[in-house]
């Protein structure tokens, strides 16, 4: 299984100097890629006399991606992230391992070992020392990550904490009836945009799409909305979505992040929800718009089940 790293393990420098200077081989660990964590945010609620203030924690937020590094490591690297950590046989009562779900940018769910502080060491906030500050700034650097959301936690500004856009393509769209549900999370924009996906009828009244690759060429029509009350319509979303939680049984559509193309030339993050159910893939809808197929269909009322989009 992967790490996800999202403090001070995203600097390779500060990592590998921790590594040599506990005689663990160079190389033990090394950064396969990115990822984000979802429904959490990064918040510093532990002191570490080594750090000379806060270190970094998660906090649980729905709606809300950590963006970090997902690192391979061996047998030894393991040990290493262990020692620096604090965690294990042996640890001292710093971090605690925590089995999660993170999400890759083309839509793909990966089992990873996350660090947590552990409950009887979290603080509410926990001032960092500026040069702890650094280093994770400059680990999100190396791996093309916005530092936003890490500068916002050192000032303990949780309230200022950007969430993603959401992507919908079928009942939630502007002037549908399930719109509402969205509308709740005081909308602050909506564009037209697509993803790479295919979109199916359900057969019930309502829509499921199945993510593709670009090169593919299938693109599925949507709009993507911003949310200044996200977390707070979240529980909705995914209610209707029929999504009880990342890796959770009997999930009629999974929430997932894909990347938007709303016309600025540069890829959106933003949450959508994908077919989980097989059976939701009934119909092929070939336009890839909702709106256009719904035109074509006898009136009637959407089934029974949560609906997605």
């Amino acid at each position: 299984m992967l790490c996800f790293a999202y403090g001070s393990n995203l600097d390779a420098p500060d990592l590998d100097r921790f590594c040599r200077e506990h005689g663990f081989a160079p190389g033990c660990i090394r950064s396969v890629g990115t990822a984000l964590l979802p429904d959490v945010e990064l918040a510093f609620t532990r002191h570490s006399p080594r750090r000379g203030g806060g270190v970094l924690d998660l906090r649980e937020r729905p709606g809300q991606a950590v963006h970090g590094a997902l690192l391979d490591a061996n047998e030894e690297g393991w040990r290493a992230l262990d020692l620096k950590e604090g965690a294990g046989p042996g640890g001292h009562g710093g971090y605690a391992r925590r089995e999660r779900l993170a999400l890759t940018r083309d839509g793909n769910a990966v089992p990873v070992i996350v660090y947590e502080v552990e409950d009887a060491h979290r603080r509410a906030f926990v001032a960092p020392h500026e040069d702890y500050v650094d280093v994770v700034a400059r680990g999100l650097a190396a791996h093309a990550l916005d530092d936003a959301m890490l500068r916002a936690a050192a000032r303990n500004a949780a309230h200022a904490l950007p969430t993603l856009p959401v992507f919908v393509y079928g009942t939630l769209l502007a002037g549908e009836h399930n719109h509402g549900v969205i509308a709740a999370g005081d909308i602050v924009e909506t564009r037209a945009a697509t993803i790479a996906g295919r979109l199916f009828d359900s057969g019930d009244g309502y829509p499921a799409i199945r993510l593709a690759p670009a090169t593919d060429g299938a693109r599925v029509q949507g709009e993507l909305v911003r949310l200044a009350g996200l977390p707070q319509a979240m529980a909705g979303l995914d209610r209707l979505e029929g999504f009880a939680g990342f890796g959770a049984p009997g999930n009629l559509y999974e929430r997932r992040v894909v990347e938007v193309d709303a016309g600025s030339g540069v890829p959106v993050l933003a949450w959508t929800y994908v077919a989980s159910a097989p059976d939701l893939c009934a119909t092929p809808i070939e336009s890839g718009c909702w709106r256009t197929h719904r035109r074509t269909l006898p009136a009637r009322l959407p089934g029974r089940r949560s609906e997605a989009g």
